[in-house]
């Protein structure tokens, strides 16, 4: 419910799908020191979402911040997508998924990084 929470308990934590957990998970080790979503490759930069367990390749980008970018905008929506697919009623967790989906789309159109979900 709190991103980057560590704490747990009723007042910070709910029970979720697995399907949402990967969603939101951050694959840290395998981007390193890059922006959410993004992962080096020779000289260019991919970007790729996890959706439902499975990886959906965005693109290559010149940029680490056009990659990210792509991620934003492909997270943004795909929580959206998960928020009306599994029909998310738990209004703590329906309220967290739409700040997040907020925060993803007015990061990308003001060209900040998101730091975490």
């Amino acid at each position: 419910l709190v991103p980057g929470n560590k704490v747990y308990g009723p007042n910070f934590c709910e029970f979720i799908p697995p399907e949402l957990n990967s969603l939101l998970s951050d694959c840290r080790r395998a981007r390193g020191e890059l922006p959410l979503g993004v992962t080096a490759d020779r000289a260019r930069y991919k970007a790729r979402v996890s959706v439902e367990h499975c990886p959906v390749y965005l693109g290559m980008f010149p940029t680490p911040q056009l990659a990210h970018k792509a991620w934003q905008k492909a997270k943004a929506y795909a929580i959206s997508d998960f928020i009306t697919n599994f029909q998310i009623t738990k209004p703590r967790i329906r309220k967290a998924l739409d700040l997040r989906v907020a925060q993803l789309r007015d990061d990308a159109l003001h060209n900040r990084i998101t730091v975490s979900l």
